[in-house]
């Protein structure tokens, strides 16, 4: 990655929280975890959740939709997140 695309990429200052026992959930897939994750950075401090589509979730996750999917109907199964 060039300086002026990594000082790009780095300008923005959002951040996000996400419990570290996401690492120990067992029979949790990479592409439930990343999902997770991407959803997460869409939680706001007042508790509302701005929804990014399966698309974006992909994008973001680095994954096909259809896995976006999968993983978020898995993460659903599991009792990780709710619709």
């Amino acid at each position: 990655m060039d300086d002026k695309l990594k000082s790009e990429f780095l300008q923005d200052e959002r951040v996000f929280v996400a419990p570290v026992g996401i690492f120990n959930v067992p029979n949790l897939t990479m592409h439930e975890q990343m999902t997770y994750f991407v959803l997460r950075s869409y939680y706001s401090e007042k508790g509302k959740v701005d929804v990014p589509s399966y698309e974006l979730i992909a994008k973001k996750g680095r994954m096909t939709s259809k896995q976006a999917i999968k993983a978020v109907e898995g993460l659903m199964q599991k009792g990780l997140i709710n619709k």
